[in-house]
């Protein structure tokens, strides 16, 4: 029986895929190098606070849908699902990198395929295989523990993770409070807690009124731009309170999630558009590394050839076009990369079984 599909998933999903290629910009123009004032600037940090939900909303999802995951060798032969491609999206990256003036030699591709590196954003890959190999020891505690003692490690995971790169920082720039210091060695362990939490809402339907969500949504990164900007405009730090555990982000990202996990999608669009896009993820996810590239180095180029721009004007002109159009180029080379693997893997197969 087919297991039925969770259309409220699949749009989380999808948007959190336009978020990973949003969130792009500002890594790949000069937002970092610019200082946070003024109108514009507090507008493109809202914006990015905003993206900067896509991993934490990633994992939330696999929370979810990964909650009755157990010990076997079916499951972590479907590691394979997310090996194979990630290792044939990383040649075809350093096929890309050598069209564009880069040398490469077999020992060399290789040593980038196993660090992670062949492809700029193959971290999450890297990451994620730790977590899948986790998913069932975590189950194994979801299914063990109570409903009060589940929220009592979610609770101080939270402790963990996601005050210290609040508290810490904040505590620091206000002086007076400077000695106060929360340990903070585990805020890497951030997955775990999305995951975490995600099974949780799997195991216990968790609905919080979607009009809170719908108001939390824009309000908590409009409040962290502004202390954002409070803090950075002294210290140039456009990186503060920008780590994927911390507190707003995990407020941010449990609103979107509760916003759209449980919804009922009955139109037949959206469900064909969100399924599409959520079974891509991490091929767009990969793909976008490739678009960012190209697109990003012809915008410098054309940057450099017009005069210097200020990232305001290049925000304003640039950010509405260069964004669609990369995602929508990685859409594009996922679909044509997943149509042309589903026929090679169904070769193989048909391979396979006739020598048996």
């Amino acid at each position: 029986m087919e297991k039925e599909r969770v259309y409220g998933i699949d749009i989380i999903k999808s948007l959190a895929v336009f978020f990973v290629v949003g969130v792009h910009f500002f890594l790949h123009t000069a937002y970092y190098q610019t200082p946070l004032a003024g109108g514009n600037m507090f507008l493109q940090t809202a914006v990015r606070d905003l993206f900067l939900t896509c991993v934490p909303l990633f994992l939330l999802c696999t929370g979810y849908l990964d909650r009755k995951k157990t010990v076997s060798f079916a499951y972590y032969r479907k590691l394979l699902r997310v090996l194979v491609p990630y290792a044939l999206i990383s040649v075809i990256s350093i096929c890309f990198r050598m069209t564009q003036g880069e040398q490469f030699y077999l020992r060399k591709g290789l040593k980038e395929i196993l660090h992670f590196s062949a492809n700029g954003y193959a971290w999450y890959v890297n990451m994620f295989i730790g977590l899948y190999l986790l998913i069932p020891l975590l189950n194994g505690a979801v299914q063990a523990l109570r409903r009060k003692q589940l929220l009592a490690v979610i609770g101080t995971l939270i402790v963990l993770i996601s005050l210290p790169p609040v508290v810490n920082p904040v505590a620091f720039r206000l002086g007076k409070l400077s000695f106060i210091m929360f340990p903070d060695w585990w805020m890497i362990f951030y997955p775990v807690l999305y995951y975490l939490i995600g099974a949780y809402f799997s195991a216990y339907l968790i609905r919080i009124p979607k009009p809170i969500c719908l108001a939390a949504i824009p309000a908590i990164p409009i409040t962290l731009a502004l202390v954002q900007m409070y803090f950075g405009t002294m210290q140039q730090d456009n990186w503060f309170l920008s780590d994927y555990g911390s507190l707003p982000y995990l407020a941010e990202s449990l609103a979107i999630f509760l916003l759209f996990y449980d919804l009922d999608i009955k139109n037949g669009a959206i469900r064909k558009i969100s399924s599409f896009l959520s079974n891509l993820t991490l091929e767009i996810f990969l793909f976008s590394y490739i678009t960012d590239q190209w697109l990003y180095a012809r915008l410098k180029a054309y940057i450099a050839q017009s005069g210097e721009l200020t990232q305001v004007q290049i925000f304003n002109r640039y950010f509405p076009v260069i964004v669609p159009l990369s995602f929508l180029g990685s859409v594009l080379l996922a679909a044509l990369f997943g149509a042309l693997y589903r026929l090679a893997r169904k070769g193989v197969n048909t391979v396979l079984h006739r020598t048996n």
